[in-house]
C-alpha cells in the first residue's frame, strides 16, 4: 500500500501544479486581452459625431470602463472582463468611426496569439 500513498502524492502534486499554470494562464491572458481591448476603444471626440455631446459627456469614459474580475471556481480561476458605459455595446458593433470594426470582436480574433505570447513569456 506504501507505492500507492506515494503514488498518489505525486499525482496530487501534478494535479496541483496543473491547475496553478492554468490560472496563471488565465489571469496573465486576461489581462494582455484587457490591455489590447482598452487600446483599441476610442477616446470621444464630439466633432466628429453627428450630435452634439451629451451634457457631462467626458471623453475617455468608454475606455477607463473596462474591468477586469476573477472569481475562483471549483475548477480554477475565470475571468470576466465587462464595461458598464451605456453605449458600450453601440460602439463595439460600429457606432464609431474612430473603431468601426469594435474592440472586442478585434481582440477575440487575436485569442491564439495571446494564448502563445503568454505561453512563451512565462514558459508555460
Amino acid at each position: 500500500m506504501t507505492g500507492y500513498t506515494e503514488w498518489e502524492t505525486v499525482f496530487s502534486s501534478q494535479v496541483k501544479a496543473s491547475i496553478a499554470v492554468s490560472n496563471k494562464t488565465v489571469v496573465e491572458s486576461a489581462k494582455e486581452f484587457v490591455a489590447r481591448v482598452e487600446k483599441r476603444t476610442p477616446i470621444g471626440n464630439p466633432s466628429l459625431w453627428k450630435y452634439k455631446a451629451p451634457k457631462g459627456y467626458k471623453p475617455g469614459t468608454l475606455r477607463a470602463s473596462w474591468t477586469l474580475n476573477y472569481k475562483q471556481t471549483s475548477t480554477g480561476v475565470t475571468a470576466e472582463i465587462t464595461n458598464d458605459a451605456p453605449y458600450a455595446e453601440r460602439v463595439e458593433f460600429g457606432w464609431s468611426s474612430q473603431a468601426p470594426q469594435g474592440m472586442l470582436r478585434i481582440t477575440i480574433k487575436e485569442w491564439p496569439d495571446i494564448l502563445n505570447k503568454v505561453a512563451e513569456e512565462y514558459k508555460i
